[in-house]
């Protein structure tokens, strides 16, 4: 017997799905049971006592939903069982029963993704994880206007608990991959066969699923009455109409909160409508989502309260306080972000450094801040707040707002002053190109998670653009090494050491990221934009579409060292510590020509 486990989350079209599958003689859909998983699979290999037989018993009598089963279950042969195999028992006793013939069973239940990590390493090859995602807005406003026939009550009306359960099906779900399938409910609506064929060759059907055979559907006589009228149109062809029905029946709150909260899922599967919110709208978020985190208010409160001394002091207490309740700091990013949604309207670009430090990275991010059309934020981390699940606006208002902090602070670096003092420095009428340098960060990130560019791209629905800057590995590692040194005091031999195989793990990722030639990356190298500014820099410009007015390149030929600073030589280098950076220069194309002694 094969198990076919079947998640979502309530109101995403899974009955339907459930009742198309049971088309196929192949597959036998058990009803729903909240029960088996309340009591089986929460704790899937805990071993079953006998007061947990007494217990499940009395509960299969009881069960409005089991009872729909009809099954008389024999709980001696789950004796001693875990668990998860006395669930398997049940299913088992329910296909022999009913549909002896049945090659799978299918169990529906919204919250089988949770059993996937530890299932999915045992009957890996009979289990099938079968997932159906919808729109979050879609979701919420059914929920919100369907009574539950169990507590006569609407499903849900709180946008932020519904929302924190979506992310975690969607965030899970996501990294599932063996025997596993997400089918989003809106493509299944639009393109039903396409999808019926898919799913007749992951489960390896001898016939394939025809939406024309809904008719023939085993599973909708199971369903209770109450249960039928909250799913009316199951047996019916697809309802394409009711795909734009949220945005009457949500209100602004509603549709806000949802769309500032479902981004923390960090995914892009759906192309979200940012709602405008209104005051009001974000000040009942802060209310619920307070009145979920306990005690949120007053602790708030109390920091304020001890931070009002601090503020005169230092310039940074501020963003600390704000970034460390992280709530709050989205509500005032949103806000902000609204506020300036129109001065982001002509952004053509979003430039991020990718690269290592001690690169050069920071000086060429200063030249660029200088143009009259640009803002770069300086080690700002934008990916971090990605990552947080910050929407579009909110981010560009953080880059927007660091690039102009930093020039009033000089864009200090290492010690040096990176401000081009001729240049527009963090003020731009008409911005088109908005970044983030943070090189090392960046490519520590995208170690982690290759794919982050593309998701930036999508939660922005804007294009990325990675700017790789590259300087002599010696170089690198030697200023690397130099500036540990000063902050650890640990020797020299083995700070090459570290700073060589830090270097390492950065470059690999860089040749990783170029080899999918999936983005826009321009490579430059610092000692040819010392030596020829003028020519490099009007490569960058042509790149980005940025007109080259006149005074630029000069104001930027100026800011420039007038030759390479040779770190390399001021650090004791082995033989052996040369040679590996040599061997791995001559592995990477864009290092191609780099020397010791050039």
């Amino acid at each position: 017997m094969k198990i076919i486990l079947l998640s979502y989350v309530n109101r995403s079209g899974s009955t339907y799905l459930a009742n198309i599958l049971s088309s196929s003689d192949q597959i036998c859909v058990c009803p729903e049971a909240d029960l088996l998983y309340d009591h089986l699979l929460i704790h899937p290999d805990r071993l079953l006592q006998s007061k947990d037989l007494i217990r499940l018993n009395q509960l299969f009598k009881k069960d409005k939903k089991f009872i729909r089963w009809k099954l008389e279950v024999f709980l001696q042969e789950v004796n001693g069982m875990t668990g998860w195999e006395a669930f398997q028992t049940i299913l088992r006793q329910f296909r022999n029963y009913h549909f002896p013939q049945a090659e799978f069973v299918l169990f529906k239940h919204q919250k089988l993704f949770r059993l996937y990590n530890a299932a999915s390493t045992r009957d890996s090859n009979t289990i099938f994880w079968i997932n159906i995602s919808r729109d979050p807005f879609n979701i919420f406003a059914s929920q919100k206007n369907t009574i539950s026939p169990s507590t006569g009550k609407p499903m849900t009306d709180n946008p932020v608990e519904f929302i924190d359960f979506w992310n975690e099906f969607t965030s899970k779900t996501s990294q599932m991959s063996n025997n596993s399938i997400t089918i989003p409910y809106e493509e299944l609506i639009l393109k039903p066969q396409n999808w019926l064929e898919f799913l007749s060759v992951f489960l390896n059907l001898k016939i394939i699923l025809d939406i024309d055979r809904i008719s023939d559907s085993k599973y909708y006589k199971w369903i209770d009455y109450q249960y039928k009228q909250i799913h009316p149109n199951i047996n019916r062809a697809p309802q394409i109409e009711n795909l734009d029905k949220w945005k009457k029946a949500l209100t602004s709150y509603e549709a806000y909160t949802i769309y500032a909260e479902a981004q923390k899922a960090g995914f892009a599967q759906y192309e979200f409508i940012q709602p405008k919110p209104s005051m009001y709208s974000i000040f009942l978020l802060f209310l619920k989502i307070s009145r979920r985190k306990k005690h949120l208010i007053s602790r708030v409160k109390t920091q304020l309260k001890n931070s009002v001394l601090k503020i005169r002091s230092t310039s940074n207490s501020v963003k600390k306080l704000l970034r460390g309740n992280h709530m709050i700091y989205r509500i005032i990013t949103a806000m902000q972000g609204w506020r300036l949604h129109s001065y982001f309207s002509e952004v053509k670009h979003i430039l991020i450094f990718i690269g290592y430090p001690r690169s050069g990275s920071s000086t060429l991010a200063s030249l660029l801040d200088s143009h009259r059309n640009v803002l770069i934020s300086h080690e700002l981390d934008i990916l971090y707040y990605l990552q947080k699940g910050y929407h579009r606006n909110q981010m560009f208002y953080l880059m927007i707002r660091n690039s102009l902090q930093k020039a009033k602070e000089g864009r200090y670096s290492s010690g040096y002053m990176g401000l081009v003092e001729t240049g527009s420095n963090g003020h731009s009428k008409k911005l088109k190109i908005v970044g983030d340098k943070k090189a090392g960060k960046t490519s520590a990130r995208l170690t982690q998670q290759p794919d982050l560019i593309n998701t930036f791209q999508q939660v922005c629905k804007t294009p990325v653009k990675c700017l790789h800057i590259v300087r002599n590995p010696f170089d690198m590692i030697a200023t690397q090494t130099i500036r540990g040194r000063k902050s650890s005091g640990i020797s020299g031999e083995w700070d090459i050491e570290k700073s060589t195989s830090f270097f390492f793990e950065k470059l690999d990722v860089i040749s990783k990221i170029k080899q999918k030639n999936v983005y826009d990356v321009l490579d430059v190298r610092l000692e040819n934009l010392i030596q020829n500014p003028k020519r490099e820099l009007t490569l960058i410009l042509d790149w980005l579409n940025l007109e080259n007015y006149p005074g630029y390149l000069e104001s930027c030929m100026e800011h420039l060292f007038k030759r390479p600073n040779k770190t390399r030589q001021k650090v004791n280098w082995s033989e052996d510590q040369i040679r590996r950076v040599h061997q791995k220069i001559q592995e990477i194309s864009f290092l191609a020509g780099y020397q010791f002694d050039d």
